[in-house]
């Protein structure tokens, strides 16, 4: 019969996916299985991996830093230490090597050695969040760039104004209109211009990547950027950087020619999230708006005000 050891124990616990952790009331880790020791999270974007010794504390900074998600679970963890809570739950979302994860965190209270004790888990739900917002379904990609259709922008959209509403923070849409496709189209041939297209996309990707971004392309020449927790000054200085490596992208064509720089047009909106924001009235007027932002000539960007 096998004797159910401390070894034992923290063996069956290091074969488990799942990061565990134990920390007491001050937030000192006091046991953390293997899986929670495994950091494969880029630096910046590590809300769910603590530092050394006291995972409150990380958890704290990043919530003075601004990070929505991170004041969520300072609130909550905080709540189960004081015992205003039997537990919390939450989903949040993390950017790992390009690519969007989600994970599920669970903090409990424990009776152990006579002091408070509370039990961390993280889960990875990548699966189940992809499927309920169809991002795992290649019908719903565009087949040059593979980036996320509208169908998948106007989901995420509407989840991510349900995550700000209750984090009573802001939300901005911009809407990105290629110009000079045509242009480089017929001046360099369709594979140049659609290699123009890959390079402003992977471009977009590149500086809207945190977790509570999404970037979709709606039609051939047409990015929506969706910017969770973001206010408008933050917004409209993404866009700008967006516009300026567009503008300086170098594309060549199989000659070795550079194609005819491309540029985007832009209107954005920004919004606190409440009650009278919709995801569909959102997207309408960030949309109308850009057809006024062309009117006066490629290449502007403006900056709307929402009405309900």
């Amino acid at each position: 019969m096998v004797e159910i050891s401390q070894a034992f124990l923290v063996a069956t616990l290091d074969r488990l996916s799942d990061k565990i952790a134990v920390i007491d009331a001050a937030g000192h880790i006091l046991f953390s299985n293997r899986a929670w020791k495994h950091e494969d999270v880029e630096p910046k974007n590590r809300p769910n991996v603590a530092d050394a010794n006291n995972y409150l504390n990380a958890v704290e900074a990043a919530a003075f830093g601004g990070d929505a998600w991170a004041i969520s679970a300072f609130t909550g963890i905080n709540n189960v230490i004081s015992r205003s809570s039997p537990y919390f739950s939450m989903e949040y979302p993390i950017y790992i090597s390009g690519r969007h994860f989600w994970f599920q965190l669970d903090i409990r209270a424990i009776d152990f050695g006579g002091g408070d004790c509370f039990v961390i888990t993280q889960k990875d739900v990548t699966p189940g969040m992809q499927a309920k917002l169809g991002l795992a379904d290649q019908s719903n990609r565009h087949p040059l760039t593979g980036a996320p259709d509208r169908n998948l922008v106007d989901l995420f959209l509407a989840s991510e104004i349900q995550r700000c509403r209750r984090l009573n923070t802001s939300i901005s849409l911009a809407l990105f209109q290629v110009e000079q496709y045509k242009e480089v189209r017929n001046t360099f041939g369709v594979l140049a211009a659609d290699e123009c297209l890959l390079a402003i996309y992977r471009s977009i990707t590149q500086l809207a990547r945190r977790p509570s971004d999404f970037v979709g392309q709606v039609d051939q020449q047409l990015f929506a950027v969706v910017l969770g927790n973001t206010e408008a000054s933050t917004a409209k200085k993404i866009a700008c950087t967006i516009q300026g490596q567009t503008a300086a992208l170098v594309v060549h064509d199989f000659d070795g020619h550079d194609t005819t720089p491309m540029c985007l047009s832009c209107s954005i909106i920004s919004v606190a999230a409440d009650d009278t924001v919709l995801s569909k009235t959102l997207y309408d007027q960030v949309e109308r708006h850009l057809v006024t932002v062309r009117a006066q000539g490629a290449g502007r960007l403006i900056m709307n005000d929402y009405s309900a």
